[in-house]
């Protein structure tokens, strides 16, 4: 989070005519896939409870 160069599954996804993602698995070069599916989850909310 310190160079604010994460990777996402978003950069991967193509974006239809209609605002849409392509869910076409076919479209998607297996060269691109890796960044699907070690895509990070963040949490960039104020943390409550314990944390807070």
């Amino acid at each position: 989070m310190d160079t604010q160069k994460s990777v996402t599954e978003w950069d991967v996804y193509q974006q239809l005519n209609n605002q849409l993602i392509d869910s076409n698995k076919e479209i998607y070069p297996l060269s691109e896939l890796p960044a699907v599916a070690n895509t990070g989850s963040f949490n960039f909310g104020l943390p409550k409870g314990r944390w807070g």
